[in-house]
């Protein structure tokens, strides 16, 4: 699979699979996932925290940009909307999946198990050997991964 496969391939995958929401929500979570990266189709997959090779823009920063709207005001400070950690968790884990060289950071909180319930068929090499080391098939559901 090519980088911006893995990438849109494993953002949905976790929507689908792995967040605990209701449908309604779940179904725009993964309109903003797959809305988003669409914009990426056709230009080289960067890492989160690299420009873009067109915009000269940081992803990351491209991304905050982008959903301003999910931020809030909490005590004078603004912070993610839990719609929007849920968006953010998906589209970095699965652009750190796509490009394990420029992974840096990551996601936490998911498990095995997530990974499993991603990928019935069988984890794919690309995701067990994106850990170091690479993640034994024999590994615990409840075994946390840092994506």
């Amino acid at each position: 699979m090519e980088p911006f496969d893995i990438w849109m391939d494993f953002a949905t995958r976790m929507v689908d699979k792995v967040f605990e929401v209701t449908p309604e929500r779940k179904s725009k979570i993964r309109e903003e996932v797959v809305d988003y990266i669409e914009r990426f189709r056709g230009f080289p997959v960067v890492g989160w925290d690299d420009k873009h090779s067109d915009a000269g823009e940081y992803i990351c920063d491209h991304f905050d940009e982008w959903f301003s709207k999910y931020y809030i005001e909490k005590h004078g400070e603004w912070e993610q909307s839990n719609f929007l950690v849920s968006i953010a968790c998906a589209v970095r884990a699965g652009l750190d999946i796509a490009r394990p060289d420029r992974a840096q950071g990551g996601v936490v909180g998911f498990t095995v198990g997530n990974l499993k319930a991603m990928f019935p068929e069988g984890i794919p090499d690309y995701i067990t050997n994106y850990f170091d080391p690479p993640l034994p098939a024999d590994a615990k559901d409840e075994e946390p991964v840092w994506l």
